[in-house]
C-alpha cells in the first residue's frame, strides 16, 4: 500500500510539473486543484513539498514557479548526453550556410523534447522560443521522424489524441499512420505549416552505432521562404543528419569487428571500434 502511495504521489507531482509552460510559466494552488480535480487542501500540500525540493519555487504574492532545481539537473543531463554535443556543432554549422533555424529533439516518454536549438540569421528566422514547449508529435516534423521510427512494429504507438493546430495539421489516425510510412521510405519528415500557420520544417532521424533513432535533427523556416527552398533544405538536414549518424557510429562497417561503440574511460566518453580505440570526442 505503500509502495502504491508513493507511486500516486509521484504522477501528482509529475501532472503538476507539466502544466507549465512558456504560456503559463506561473500557478497558484487554487488553479491547479482546479485544473486536477483536486481538493485544495492536499495540493496545497504538494505544491509546498516540491517548493522544499527546489522543483517550484514560492513567489512573494504565493504563486509558484518552477525551481532551480530543475535547471540544475537539466544541465547534468545534457552534459551527459555525449551525442549532444557532435548534434550541437554539426547544426551550428548548418544554421551558418543557410541562415534558418536548426534544432534537435529527442522523446522524452511520450514527448519530445528539444535538447538544442540555434536560431538562424536569415530575416525572419524561427524564433528558438517556439520549440522549448513539448512539441506535438503528430504536428511537428521532428515528431513524425520519432513516430515513424516507433511504430515501425507497433501502430498502438500512435497518440490517441491528434488535435487540429492549424488548418493543415492531420487529426485522423489513419492519415497519419500512412505518412509515417512514408517517412521511414523517404527519409524525412515535413512540417507544412501544421504547427503554426507561418512556420515549416523539414526533419531527419539521427541513429546511433546500434542502428537505433536516438533523435531527430530539423530545420525550420518561415513558410513562404521554405516553399522555394524545401528541396535544398531537405537534403541540408538529410545530409547533416547522416553525417552526425556517422559520427556517432552508424557507418557501413557496423557490423563484425568494425562496430563503432560509446564507451566511458575515466569520465571521458569515446567513440572506438569494438577490440581498439577509435576516436575520442572532443
Amino acid at each position: 500500500m505503500l509502495k502504491l502511495s508513493m507511486l500516486g504521489t509521484l504522477a501528482k507531482a509529475q501532472q503538476v510539473l507539466d502544466l507549465y509552460s512558456l504560456s503559463r510559466p506561473e500557478w497558484g494552488v487554487g488553479e491547479v486543484a482546479a485544473q486536477c480535480g483536486w481538493p485544495p487542501s492536499s495540493t496545497h500540500l504538494l505544491m509546498s513539498s516540491l517548493a522544499q525540493m527546489g522543483l517550484l519555487h514560492r513567489t512573494a504574492a504565493g504563486r509558484y514557479r518552477l525551481g532551480f532545481k530543475l535547471h540544475h539537473l537539466s544541465q547534468i543531463l545534457l552534459q551527459n548526453t555525449p551525442w549532444r554535443d557532435v548534434v550541437a556543432a554539426r547544426l551550428s554549422e548548418l544554421s551558418r550556410q543557410c541562415g534558418e533555424t536548426t534544432y534537435a529533439a529527442a522523446l522524452d516518454g511520450q514527448q519530445l523534447i528539444a535538447v538544442f536549438s540555434l536560431r538562424g540569421h536569415a530575416p525572419g528566422a524561427i524564433s528558438p522560443a517556439a520549440l522549448s514547449d513539448p512539441l506535438p508529435l503528430h504536428a511537428s516534423a521532428a515528431g513524425k521522424v520519432m513516430l515513424a521510427d516507433r511504430t515501425v512494429h507497433d501502430r498502438s504507438a500512435l497518440p490517441r489524441r491528434l488535435p487540429a493546430l492549424t488548418g493543415r495539421t492531420i487529426t485522423g489516425r489513419a492519415e497519419l499512420f500512412e505518412q509515417l510510412q512514408q517517412v521511414r521510405q523517404q527519409g524525412y519528415a515535413l512540417n507544412l505549416a501544421e504547427l503554426q500557420p507561418e512556420l515549416c520544417a523539414v526533419a531527419a532521424p539521427v541513429f546511433n552505432h546500434s542502428g537505433e533513432v536516438i533523435a531527430a535533427v530539423s530545420l525550420l523556416a518561415p513558410a513562404e521562404r521554405f516553399s522555394t527552398g524545401q528541396g535544398e533544405y531537405t537534403a541540408q538536414i538529410v545530409q547533416a543528419a547522416r553525417e552526425i549518424s556517422r559520427q556517432l557510429g552508424d557507418l557501413p562497417e557496423r557490423n563484425g569487428a568494425g562496430e563503432l561503440v560509446w564507451v566511458s574511460r575515466g569520465g571521458v566518453e569515446q567513440l572506438q571500434a569494438r577490440g581498439g580505440p577509435r576516436h575520442r570526442k572532443k
